[in-house]
């Protein structure tokens, strides 16, 4: 049987494995919460560091439960054998009460019986004394255990955080306008193919609210051809910060846009002050740091009278 001694050794163990544990826990997120981290870097990392950290605590509660386990195990182990001890004082009564009145010659055995029951009772003391710091280092035990538990959770919220807001940010730098509409009309109204008729240009389109635009900003149109050059001679040129960097657009248009708000559909009209050729051409829509997209739209060639 173990000795009161090597109980207390493995108490005392336990309890300094929790403290180190709780130590190194409390270290790590007092360096996470002073230590400046640079504007730019990226989201994947700190989830990284967010998993490595979640898998080390799921380590530990493990270790923490098969310790609880086996405290557990060794008190029902302790509660055995004081119930054993019971039963054998209980009996130990009944012997002396069915002796007691015999002959002088059972004097020696009683006092030998006596002696017995002396040292059960003994046993019986430390085995009870043993039982109360074992019970105590249980209940330890099970509280580390729900702080462990409650720090996981909160560890996996801040990971579904993270995870949700870099799914948004990916979403919303991979947004453009929709609903693009091109038209190109003749000096009577009516819509034409061919370059040399053209005298109006329209382009219309909406940008989505989840593309996050806020406040007065200026919306630019260039008009390019396939080759990156300008369908008409621009009336500037703007530097555009994209997330790839900096970009020169040329511009044959801009319009002041508060999307503050929610303007439903912006539009762009204007009169080439030259002949347009036959070709292929796109309209792009910029503001100063973002882009929202384009349409793409062909003239041809006039034939005799078509």
């Amino acid at each position: 049987m173990e000795t009161p001694a090597t109980h207390w050794r493995l108490a005392t163990g336990i309890l300094s494995v929790l403290l180190l544990l709780l130590l190194i826990v409390g270290v790590y997120f007092w360096n996470t919460r002073n230590t400046p981290t640079p504007a730019t870097s990226p989201l994947k990392g700190q989830v990284d560091s967010l998993v490595s950290v979640k898998r080390q605590l799921e380590s530990n509660l493990n270790d923490v439960k098969s310790q609880l386990e086996s405290a557990t195990e060794e008190n029902a182990s302790l509660n055995s054998q004081i119930d054993n001890l019971d039963k054998l004082l209980s009996q130990t009564y009944d012997q002396l009460n069915m002796h007691y009145g015999d002959n002088i010659d059972h004097t020696f055995a009683m006092n030998g019986m006596n002696r017995t029951v002396a040292r059960l009772n003994h046993l019986h003391d430390s085995v009870s004394s043993q039982l109360g710091p074992l019970q105590g280092n249980a209940a330890r035990l099970s509280k580390s255990n729900d702080v462990l538990t409650d720090q996981n959770r909160k560890l996996q919220q801040s990971l579904n955080q993270r995870d949700t807001s870099l799914s948004a940010m990916v979403l919303r730098s991979a947004l453009t306008s929709d609903a693009f509409r091109f038209d190109a009309i003749k000096p009577n109204g009516k819509q034409t193919a061919k370059a040399k008729k053209v005298n109006t240009l329209s382009v219309s389109f909406t940008v989505p609210d989840e593309k996050g635009l806020t406040g007065l900003q200026d919306v630019f149109l260039s008009l390019t051809d396939d080759h990156q050059q300008a369908m008409i001679p621009p009336v500037h040129t703007v530097s555009v910060k994209l997330a790839k960097g900096t970009k020169e657009v040329s511009v044959q248009a801009v319009q002041s846009v508060d999307f503050d708000q929610h303007p439903k559909r912006i539009s762009f009209k204007l009169d080439p002050a030259t002949a347009i050729k036959p070709g292929i051409y796109r309209a792009s829509i910029y503001t100063q740091t973002a882009y929202l997209g384009l349409v793409e739209f062909r003239f041809r060639d006039s034939f005799w009278f078509f």
